[in-house]
């Protein structure tokens, strides 16, 4: 075997172990995360809905905006939901919730099941105040 062979090979070998090592890590971090989701205790999705209610019931329902502060609040409240309140600190989260709602509206479909829900949630909120 000449010398560029056999660094090849160290090198080869050398890769395969930082990759095993690197997975390794990977996985026990991704483990570790897991573990603390579950010991953190995730809210159900009945719990879930709970917090969209009441954070609806605090918005103004006579303002034009209602429609879509709420579709907001449900963005907001799924995606802390899904991945921790930290995200709601992230410096792009406004942006990300921008790109979902209007993605949500330009969809014909997901607007009208946004709208369903939206409908039903309406139905479930206090009266306005004169």
């Amino acid at each position: 075997m000449d010398k560029i062979n056999g660094i090849n090979a160290l090198v080869s070998i050398l890769r395969g172990q930082i990759t095993r090592t690197t997975e390794k890590k990977i996985r026990s971090t991704s483990n570790k995360r897991a573990m603390e989701a579950k010991s953190k205790g995730k809210q159900s999705p009945k719990e879930l809905d709970s917090l969209i209610t009441s954070k609806i019931n605090k918005l103004n329902c006579d303002k034009e905006e209602f429609q879509i502060e709420t579709l907001k609040v449900i963005v907001e409240s799924i995606l802390a939901w899904e991945f921790g309140d930290e995200i709601l600190t992230d410096p792009e989260f406004e942006v990300l919730v921008n790109n979902i709602t209007d993605n949500i509206e330009a969809s014909e479909k997901l607007s009208a099941l946004y709208k369903e829900y939206f409908s039903n949630k309406r139905q479930t909120l206090p009266p306005t105040k004169p």
